[in-house]
């Protein structure tokens, strides 16, 4: 691979230091946490590479032969901190986009760099043609929906604590979640008269009102999207608000959870609930508990477990994955108890495993929220600390879903075990088989003694 970093030594640009990052779609490392050069989406589209890719050397001799027709790679070199923990520099996005535009024309300038760095490859005499720096318009625009976000967090958790909220409020305190923790999340309640954030977001204008996803609009007017509904904000990496879930009042009709729409600042299946205030301390206990629902995660949290994530979603996504497995190669497992949720728990562990990440699976009666508001938060903790290994698992779901007393369930069993081990490490699958054999030893009927045939007996005459 071709030595970013030397390079733009070399060019005498610029130096990145340990605590300078990009941004999340451009946060890719090797595991050793050396830099790497990554293609931008279009490069990486006229290569037929996928955007995050590494830059190899023959891509960067068929750049210097002119065969890019993008013409404008940019590369960005950073570091991981010792500690793993990424830190965005999201304070002062201007002088991060001053930064991209300075490596990219560098790179394009510095024809000595890229001699060096591409074998001798010839170049082409034509000039390069830069891509204009569009990163501190979209920032600017970026920056006004996070504002926009923030002010309808505020507005929500406001009506949360009004007169209004009293409803609202009951229903956290019969789901056993204290206002406090409440207020720590950003809970609120959106207002029902589908106004009140159109006329406190109007100054941004009709563009900006339409590319937040917080309104519907109805020819020239706006209405907001969110109207009488419980509010949870979604937040990104670095725990600013960019979307929110909204579910529906109990004695409400139609569907329990409306989410906000893909916007600039969010899509769906790139974040994982929770995640912000769940980083640290994922990476301290070295391991991450998966729940399904924003509730459970807000109480196993609220419980203790500060390693909690939601996936707010039926299935893992790669992004989420990719989250996971920065912080940490060990997941838990706890979702609902009815079959969805152990179905779902079925497709996540593969996906995990696929990643080789260590995992276990926690099935506890209904749903963690629930569970931890009947049985204690001490308790919850216990059985957190206490979940035997993925072997017990897969054995317990073979015994709810086949009958082991029948050769034909048997069968079944044994080739959906297959499948699941399949996706475990090489090196321990041949461990893993021998435990579920253990686990799933089917005790043998003892034939039945025949009976002796009995002598007829000789009387003597």
């Amino acid at each position: 691979m071709v030595k970013i970093s030397q390079a733009l030594s070399a060019s005498g640009v610029i130096e990145y230091h340990r605590e300078q990052y990009v941004s999340n779609y451009e946060r890719y490392y090797s595991e050793s946490g050396e830099a790497k050069g990554i293609w931008f989406g279009t490069e990486a589209e006229a290569f037929g590479l996928e955007p995050g890719s590494p830059v190899s050397e023959e891509h960067f001799v068929r750049l210097a032969n002119g065969q890019d027709p993008n013409s404008g790679l940019q590369l960005i070199e950073w570091r991981t901190r010792a500690a793993g923990e990424p830190r965005w520099l999201r304070e002062d996005r201007a002088w991060r986009a001053h930064l991209e535009g300075l490596i990219s024309a560098a790179i394009a300038d510095d024809r000595e760099v890229l001699r060096e760095h591409t074998g001798g490859a010839k170049l082409p005499k034509s000039e390069v043609t830069r891509q204009p720096v569009t990163t501190i318009a979209r920032s600017e625009r970026e920056d006004a929906l996070l504002e926009m976000h923030g002010i309808a967090r505020r507005t929500f958790l406001a009506n949360l604590e009004s007169a209004s909220g009293a409803g609202a409020r009951e229903y956290l305190k019969e789901r056993g979640i204290r206002l406090e923790t409440a207020r720590e999340f950003g809970l609120g309640l959106a207002g029902a008269s589908g106004k009140e954030l159109v006329e406190k977001l109007r100054p941004y204008g009709p563009e900006l009102m339409e590319a937040s996803g917080l309104f519907v609009r109805r020819g020239n007017e706006f209405l907001d999207r969110f109207r009488g509904r419980l509010m949870f904000p979604i937040e990104n990496s670095a725990g600013e608000t960019i979307a929110f879930a909204a579910r529906k009042a109990p004695d409400e009709s139609g569907p329990k959870y409306i989410n906000s729409p893909e916007t600039l600042l969010y899509t769906k299946g790139h974040q994982l609930y929770n995640f912000a205030r769940a980083s640290e301390h994922i990476a301290k206990t070295r391991q991450v508990v998966i729940v399904e629902g924003y509730l459970d995660a807000i109480a196993a949290h609220q419980a203790g477990v500060r390693n909690v994530v939601a996936g707010s979603g039926t299935a893992l996504t790669d992004e989420q994955v990719t989250l996971v497995k920065e912080r940490t190669k060990s997941a838990i497992l706890n979702l609902d108890s009815d079959e969805a949720g152990q179905f779902a728990v079925e497709r996540h562990t593969l996906k995990l495993l696929d990643a080789r990440l260590n995992v276990r699976a926690l099935e506890l009666p209904g749903d963690p929220a629930d569970w931890i508001l009947q049985n204690g938060r001490k308790e919850y903790r216990k059985q957190i600390r206490e979940v035997p290994p993925l072997v017990s698992y897969v054995a317990d779901r073979a015994r709810s879903k086949f009958d082991l007393t029948d050769l034909y369930g048997r069968v079944d069993a044994m080739k959906w075990m297959i499948g699941t081990l399949e996706h475990v490490r090489p090196q321990h699958r041949a461990h893993m088989a021998a435990e579920l054999e253990q686990h799933l030893r089917v005790p043998k009927a003892k034939p039945e003694k025949p009976e002796r045939e009995k002598q007829p007996v000789e009387h003597r005459a």
